[in-house]
């Protein structure tokens, strides 16, 4: 009997470890496909920032030069009163709107690149769920009914406020339209605690407590075959002309940006659900609260379905040609200007300011509104250019008040402008200018205490009160 036992044991044996070994071939293999899809994810977010840059100037070109326009021909309009400028006013207005959907869809790029300035503080995802409550109820409609059931213990996170709202706003957004018919939404929270197991199917996470956000759907589902491209940017399996395709691929960079894992499961004909898996904040995030001053532009981001929250090195460029070098200029005031005599009340006092812009265009239009305004304007093209203008040693002039650079430049970014600026004038602040800008961000993605950055693309209006307040002292 025992003779009889002992093959079939061995042969049972046998068999487990097989099962065993394969088990573990498939776990590797699906590890290393994950792997390789996040890396995927972030060479597209590396080209979707550095096309959201360089797009950024010429937003930042058009919006302005077309306010220029409007500000000339409304004057015109005034004087002659002839109606048939309110019609040239009317097609400039187009152009202007047209650049706000543009600055819209840049921005989630930015988002999805990951590389966006962040103002992230310890936030409790209940109260951010909680806040937007009403205005998610009335997003909806009659026709879907929203439940949210959030846990008392669901934790709090390090991020962006505004960034966080806007992933559950796009995840809402997705729901409603998977159910043109009516259906159940439901948004739940929680808090998870995710072992060695559980991380190793999550590319990016640590063990540890997470907090948990969860939109479901009843809607129609995602093709099986779609699944692995939905945090794709421009992919979408929505009628065309129906949606941008940036709804999760904002999702999934604003959730991993900070630490965290999104993931969605779906079935066709039954709905969907997406999971964010986020950090619950450590004691060092508690204490480091807000960090800086991140100034947003007023032009409008459209708050459609798709909208993202308000990159990635940029190929390099064309080095400048030797007579770029004769564009370091010195531009008076187009007119005097005090702050009695602008209607904001940011005009300049004669101030020096000096202007770093590689882009030409960009750096016209900025010594433009700053000369205009009463300000005395130094412009370079490059951050050689800079240096020889304010010189060396005791031949360094000393009346800069102000050094306004963009951040991304080539040969050497606005940052180590700014550091070498200083050393040389001490008091000289510092506003960097851009659309990107991660090389001046400081560890965990969060830019130092000491950094003014002015988004790309800005209005007249944003730029002269920066520049009024930081010339202040505020």
């Amino acid at each position: 009997m025992t003779q009889t036992q002992e093959p079939v044991a061995t042969q049972a044996e046998d068999e487990q470890l097989s099962a065993d070994a394969e088990r573990r071939r498939l776990e590797v293999r699906s590890r290393e496909a994950r792997r390789h899809e996040a890396r995927r994810l972030e060479s597209l977010g590396k080209l979707a920032g550095g096309i959201a840059h360089d797009f950024n100037n010429l937003l930042a070109v058009v919006t302005n030069y077309a306010s220029f326009v409007t500000e000339e021909i409304a004057a015109v309009a005034a004087e002659s009163g002839d109606d048939r400028w309110k019609s040239v006013l009317n097609d400039i207005g187009q152009i202007q709107r047209a650049a706000e959907r543009a600055t819209a869809l840049t921005r989630q790029l930015l988002a999805f690149g990951r590389r966006e300035a962040i103002k992230p503080r310890v936030l409790s995802l209940n109260q951010v769920v909680a806040g937007l409550e009403q205005a998610l109820r009335d997003m909806v409609g009659e026709q879907v009914r929203l439940t949210i059931s959030l846990h008392p213990d669901a934790g709090s996170v390090f991020a962006d406020h505004d960034q966080l709202e806007q992933v559950l706003v796009n995840l809402v957004a997705n729901a409603r339209e998977a159910m043109p018919d009516g259906g159940v939404l439901s948004i739940d929270t929680a808090n998870v605690d995710l072992d060695e197991d559980a991380v190793a199917a999550r590319v990016g996470l640590r063990p540890g407590p997470h907090a948990r956000l969860r939109v479901s759907d009843n809607g129609v589902g995602i093709p099986e075959d779609a699944l692995g491209l939905v945090f794709e940017p421009f992919f979408t399996t929505k009628v065309k002309g129906e949606g941008s395709g940036l709804g999760l691929a904002t999702v999934y960079g604003v959730i991993s940006q900070f630490g965290g894992h999104t993931e969605v499961a779906s079935e066709e004909g039954l709905g969907t659900t997406v999971t964010c898996l986020l950090p619950e904040a450590d004691s060092e995030a508690a204490e480091t609260g807000p960090l800086v001053a991140v100034l947003e532009s007023t032009v409008p981001v459209l708050m459609s379905t798709a909208t993202a929250p308000k990159s990635a090195e940029t190929a390099p460029k064309t080095p400048k040609s030797t007579e770029t070098a004769s564009k370091s200029t010195e531009t008076a005031p187009e007119r005097t200007a005090t702050a009695t005599e602008s209607p904001d009340g940011h005009a300049g006092g004669g101030e020096t300011i000096l202007l770093v812009e590689d882009e030409d265009a960009m750096r016209e239009v900025t010594q433009r509104i700053l000369a205009r305004n009463g300000y005395q304007v130094l412009t370079a093209a490059g951050a050689a250019e800079a240096i020889a203008l304010v010189g060396g040693g005791d031949e360094a002039r000393d009346d800069i008040d102000l050094l306004i650079t963009d951040v991304i430049m080539p040969g050497m970014h606005g940052g180590e402008l700014a550091g070498l600026i200083r050393a040389l004038l001490p008091t000289v602040r510092v506003v960097y200018i851009s659309g990107y800008a991660h090389p001046v961000l400081a560890s965990r993605g969060r830019l130092d205490a000491d950094v003014i950055l002015l988004k790309k693309p800005f209005t007249e209006g944003v730029l002269l009160e920066t520049v009024r307040r930081i010339l202040s002292g505020g």
